[in-house]
């Protein structure tokens, strides 16, 4: 992607951008059995019942996080290449600050323990990822 902004080919690099957000997108569809069916498979593996249970469930929760930090990740790429960093700084700046106020309220405010930290996850990345 580099190389083609450098080129000032910008039409090239929207078309990396989306075909890396394509690729992430088909990967990430890919793996949902791994994350709907990851607690019974830590049960066959030998794991305790309610931990595999309590692991599937954050995995499932979780996995959206994990899709939309991934697309950040791509946009932030982006906008690094064509300098504009002042927007990705911005939200690297911001959010730890939103993440700590999801954890708190979700976590320990609206006693929804680990579940509330991986929608927490999914919502800051989120929020970023709509900035």
């Amino acid at each position: 992607m580099a190389q083609t902004i450098g080129s000032n080919n910008h039409t090239k690099a929207g078309i990396y951008r989306q075909r890396g957000r394509f690729i992430l997108v088909a990967t990430y569809v890919l793996l949902i059995p791994f994350y709907i069916f990851c607690g019974d498979f830590l049960k066959l593996c030998g794991q305790n019942k309610e931990v595999s249970e309590k692991t599937g469930y954050f995995v499932l929760l979780y996995s959206p996080g994990i899709l939309m930090m991934a697309i950040v990740d791509v946009d932030k790429i982006l906008l690094t290449n064509l300098d504009k960093t002042s927007h990705a700084m911005g939200c690297q700046i911001l959010l730890p600050f939103i993440h700590v106020l999801l954890v708190w309220s979700l976590a320990i405010k609206a006693e929804m323990g680990t579940s509330g930290i991986a929608l927490a996850f999914f919502i800051s990345y989120f929020l970023v990822f709509l900035i």
